[in-house]
């Protein structure tokens, strides 16, 4: 796409139209004379990709092989998942423009209705959240140059590890033996709204380098109606929301998963500063997908998840000195689509 290319032939000097697959070149960007055109592949995906370029003169038309090299279209999802309703959410990916989410016959819907549009950018996506719409409601994008729309779960609630965050429920309810402190009902000072329910792990610490920090430790339950996640774990994610303020960016350090206490191989660390950039949800909730199947094994790689009690520990080791404030909520698996 967007590459320069010299076409060979004869009688070229009147060429009248082009196109790349049925994508048409605007005409008085090319340079034509009897045996060569100069020009530019579109970067616009076609409707249809026939793999062909077609030349048309007043003397005939012509059409060849010729294949254009189109990046997939990526989709992340919605970078909050759980965005409350009559809020502004936003889907991020890339090649939005090319495949035609820009253009003015591109449609977004959430359960069949239209949704209100406040920013279009080829990584980017921005619309408003209908203040009635439901838990569970279908997201779905889709334009005229998509194979098949693309569409998005909005709150899906999926198996939750935990029924609440609320402290009577955590500790008394004997899910979790670490510090009870770490949890907040939402009344602290710089408190976040949360995506659900009152109550949330917030951890506000000045960190020295290398510290060992036991955010979460204890057990959930897994029943038998999901039985599925255990039998199917690399079926599922492993999501939750994140949440930092803007002068608290996560610039350091591992958030480390294990699921058997006694396994000393670390199976999952996701990094939030990866690639040196640093973490920071500017004071918003922000959704984190995880393979589930990487957090729960065990030293040999077979899978740990089973119906009834599991093990669950999560620790955030700086690598660095940090002054960190962070919060999370709303451990749960959701099944890949």
């Amino acid at each position: 796409m967007g590459q320069w290319v010299a076409l060979q032939g004869d009688n070229l000097a009147n060429v009248t139209s082009i196109h790349f697959n049925d994508v048409a070149v605007n005409m008085k960007e090319i340079y034509a004379v009897r045996h060569r055109i100069n020009v530019q592949v579109p970067s616009e995906a076609p409707s249809n990709q026939t793999n062909t370029l077609t030349i048309t003169t007043p003397l005939g038309e012509v059409t060849v092989s010729f294949t254009i090299d189109f990046p997939p279209l990526k989709v992340n999802g919605l970078l909050n998942e759980f965005a409350m309703p009559g809020s502004d959410a936003t889907v991020t990916g890339e090649y939005f423009k090319l495949y035609g989410l820009l253009g003015d016959d591109a449609t977004f819907t959430l359960d069949g209705k239209p949704l209100t549009i406040k920013e279009k950018t080829d990584n980017k996506i921005v619309f408003t959240i209908p203040s009635d719409a439901p838990d569970g409601a279908a997201i779905v994008l889709n334009s005229p140059k998509l194979k098949a729309p693309i569409t998005l779960s909005y709150r899906d609630k999926g198996v939750p590890l935990f029924a609440s965050y609320d402290k009577s429920y955590l500790f008394d309810g004997g899910y979790l033996w670490t510090d009870r402190s770490y949890f907040s009902d939402g009344t602290q000072q710089g408190d976040p709204t949360p995506p659900i329910g009152t109550s949330f792990l917030r951890r506000k610490n000045v960190y020295s380098a290398w510290t060992w920090d036991t955010l979460i430790g204890g057990h959930f339950d897994l029943s038998a109606a999901d039985s599925d996640v255990a039998q199917h774990t690399e079926n599922y994610y492993l999501k939750f929301e994140v949440w930092t303020p803007n002068a608290h960016p996560l610039s350091t350090g591992d958030f480390i998963f294990w699921s058997k206490q006694s396994d000393d191989k670390m199976k999952l660390r996701w990094n939030p500063a990866s690639e040196n950039v640093s973490f920071n949800t500017n004071g918003t909730w922000q959704t984190i997908t995880l393979e589930a199947q990487s957090f729960f094994r065990d030293n040999n790689g077979a899978n740990t998840l089973q119906v009834g009690a599991n093990d669950l520990t999560i620790v955030y080791q700086p690598k660095n000195d940090l002054d960190a404030d962070f919060a999370i909520v709303n451990l749960r698996f959701v099944k890949k689509p």
